[in-house]
């Protein structure tokens, strides 16, 4: 495949004689008072421009009508004009309306009828819920998700409860399931297309539409048609809202600050703050085409707020007698609530509407998702800074045509783009400023400097003059500046001074490195022409294979850099904090046999050093990155072939081009868990060849 980043690609074909539709029908009869059938009576939708003529008994049946609430009339000559008002058409539902018009005793006038939905739907054969755009923003809601929650049979499982799929949280994940199904087992769409990300079967946090961009939601537990061919639990298909004949908005906005004014620490720490936003109308100078724009920007200053106890570390206990009382550890010095993590979600949903005639509709709308989130870990209540962040981006851009053919058949033509991609993982720091990465200085050692137990060395992240060096056997030391030779032997390959990124150093030309720190540096090291194998005249160093990714200000480990944080366990990274100690290096350490840092710990009834299992180095526990594309053309075609049977067929195409990685333990390297769907996933070349099987002989670095 020529483009690299997309591995993998599967063709998904599948057709099926009913297809989904986001229109609904009006049916019914005209009398007059006598209960004789009007034939000739016109039933019009002045809002849509159009209409039926009764038949010989008075009947009608008015279809490929949209969903919302419409004004509905009847008229004919002699007679009063009836109207219904605010009559809701639903998504693949039948109205029936029965008008009785009464002879008109005055030019022009009009009787109103309110119309009311049914309590119940005599032609349905399952449970369907339907929910107005009015109903939603009246709920207090925050999100579409929780729509879900409100649905009988519905669990929806939130992160950290009991029973949740392991890991969905750390990767953004919602758990919603149906009457005891699995949460992949629904199918979501927009205005009838699919939204499903394709690698996880389910949504996330990089999926959410905002509130003023939805007009009706609709709900199916079970009991649908054999059109969901990818459902087994549910289908939910959200219907996007369209522009008026006036220009309209709509504002509102929430916060948690007014409590933290009102004295609520909880309030403070959540630092919750929603905005939404949405308008349209028509388009100046261009009266058949209407817009809608819409958006929504959540914050939370903290993802999760819990409350601790009102025991903390005393600095100043002698003994430390008091503290182990209360068996708190110096670490634990704050009390009440405490806050952790953040989350950011904005969206933005924009829909162009042109009806060039009451026949003929055209909808082309645009959506777009970025989502950023830290979740609570119990493992870092008190350091988090190696643990991971994930993001997720969605962009989705629809086109639908509808055209009538007449009045009783119409065709529906509708194509999607929806694209999502995931990143999960470590940022890059440098603690010191000392241009070597905390990650490098963590995996390599300054002198004989380790862990407590002496089975990993290291340098300190936080000194600028403790860096990674090896001792040789004349007194001097050789600085180590280069991180192995690449991800061909489970190391980054990245080296001081280079663009953060895996490097194969086993394509670079040979040289003689007179310091032994590992790089190729000019008036220090030499170069002999007669490796020169390019014939460039110069040397030629590694290839970049991977470049780090860059978002949010900042470059964000590979696999191959992190470092397992089973070596900064509670009493662990006490003794690496001070073993690192250029005094306790040269002198040896002292401390006070009551210290509660490094003492077994004997109460009487509980003896053994004191852990719980906290993190305070090292890197959270998995990597993941991903994208899923998926296309689909949808065509259907319509027809009322007569007062009892209507028919739908048509055909339902999807693409979807995947690229997935996913490494557990990275640490590990060889038996660290790997999840992929690629092409080639071990290629050390920018040419989609093995390196050792590359032929070109081109080995300048990619970036």
């Amino acid at each position: 495949m020529s483009n690299n980043w997309i591995k993998i690609l599967f063709l998904i074909f599948s057709s099926s004689i009913l297809m989904a539709g986001t229109d609904g029908q009006i049916r019914g009869k005209v009398d007059n008072f006598e209960g004789e059938g009007l034939a000739g009576a016109q039933i019009y939708i002045e809002s849509l421009g159009i209409g039926a003529v009764a038949d010989l008994d008075g009947n009608y049946i008015l279809i490929n009508v949209p969903i919302g609430k419409y004004d509905i009339q009847a008229t004919m000559i002699s007679y009063r004009t009836q109207v219904y008002s605010n009559v809701d058409v639903m998504m693949d539902n039948t109205i029936w309306l029965n008008f009785t018009l009464d002879v008109e005793a005055i030019e022009g006038d009009i009787i109103y009828v309110s119309g009311e939905k049914e309590l119940v739907d005599k032609g349905a054969t399952s449970k369907k819920i339907t929910i107005g755009a009015d109903a939603i923003q009246a709920l207090p809601i925050r999100d579409v998700s929780e729509l879900y929650s409100l649905q009988s049979g519905v669990v929806k499982v939130e992160g950290g409860m009991r029973g949740g799929i392991p890991d969905h949280e750390e990767k953004g994940l919602e758990e919603v399931h149906v009457r005891g199904g699995r949460s992949g087992e629904i199918a979501y769409l927009i205005d009838g297309m699919y939204i499903r990300n394709p690698i996880y079967g389910g949504i996330g946090n990089g999926t959410r539409l905002n509130l003023f961009a939805i007009k009706e939601f609709d709900w199916q537990p079970g009991g649908f048609n054999a059109e969901y061919g990818d459902a087994m639990s549910a289908v939910s298909n959200l219907h996007t809202a369209t522009g008026g004949n006036e220009f309209s908005y709509k504002f509102k906005y929430e916060t948690s600050m007014v409590g933290a004014e009102l004295g609520s620490h909880y309030d403070e720490l959540r630092g919750y703050d929603d905005y939404n936003l949405g308008f349209g109308g028509t388009m100046p100078l261009i009266n058949k085409l209407k817009y809608w724009v819409s958006g929504q920007h959540s914050s939370y200053k903290n993802y999760r707020v819990y409350q601790f106890d009102s025991l903390a570390y005393i600095q100043n206990d002698p003994g430390n007698i008091i503290n182990k009382q209360n068996e708190v550890q110096p670490w634990d010095d704050e009390v009440g609530f405490r806050g952790f993590g953040f989350d950011n979600t904005w969206d933005v949903f924009s829909k162009l509407a042109y009806n060039p005639t009451n026949k003929l509709r055209f909808q082309l709308s645009y959506w777009v998702v970025s989502a950023h989130r830290k979740i609570f870990s119990p493992s870092y209540l008190y350091w988090d800074t190696g643990q991971n962040e994930m993001f997720r981006d969605t962009k989705r851009l629809a086109f639908e045509m509808n055209h009538s053919l007449t009045a009783r058949t119409f065709y529906t033509l509708r194509y999607s783009y929806f694209k999502q991609s995931a990143f999960t993982g470590v940022r890059w720091r440098d603690s010191d400023d000392d241009g070597l990465p905390d990650w490098f200085e963590w995996s390599h050692p300054a002198g004989n400097r380790t862990n407590g137990d002496g089975d990993k060395g290291m340098s300190d992240i936080n000194n600028p003059y403790v860096v990674p060096y090896r001792a040789v056997g004349d007194g001097s030391i050789d600085y180590i500046r280069r991180d192995g030779d690449g991800p061909q032997e489970w190391n980054s390959g990245w080296y001081l001074g280079a663009v953060p990124g895996n490097y194969n150093w086993e394509v670079a030309e040979q040289f003689t490195d007179v310091n032994n720190d590992g790089i190729f540096q000019d008036g220090i090291d030499t170069f002999d022409l007669i490796n020169d194998l390019d014939g460039d005249g110069k040397w030629t160093g590694p290839v970049m294979v991977q470049k780090c990714e860059y978002r949010d200000g900042s470059y964000w480990l590979t696999p191959e850099m992190y470092v397992s944080n089973e070596y900064f366990h509670d009493l662990e990274s006490m003794w690496i904090k001070s073993l690192q100690d250029p005094y306790v290096d040269a002198f040896g350490m002292n401390y006070s046999p009551d210290s509660l840092y490094f003492a077994g710990y004997n109460d009487g009834s509980i003896t053994g050093d004191w852990e719980e299992g906290n993190i305070f180095g090292g890197h959270d526990r998995f990597y993941s990155t991903s994208n899923a594309i998926t296309n689909e053309f949808r065509f259907d075609i319509t027809s009322q072939l007569n007062d009892k049977i209507r028919a739908r067929m048509g055909i339902d195409l999807k693409s979807h081009k995947l690229n997935f990685y996913e490494v557990l333990n990275p640490w590990d390297d060889v038996a660290a868990s790997r999840q992929r769907f690629a092409e080639q996933w071990n290629d050390f070349g920018k040419d989609d060849t093995l390196w050792q099987f590359s032929s070109t002989g081109d080995r300048k670095s990619v970036v």
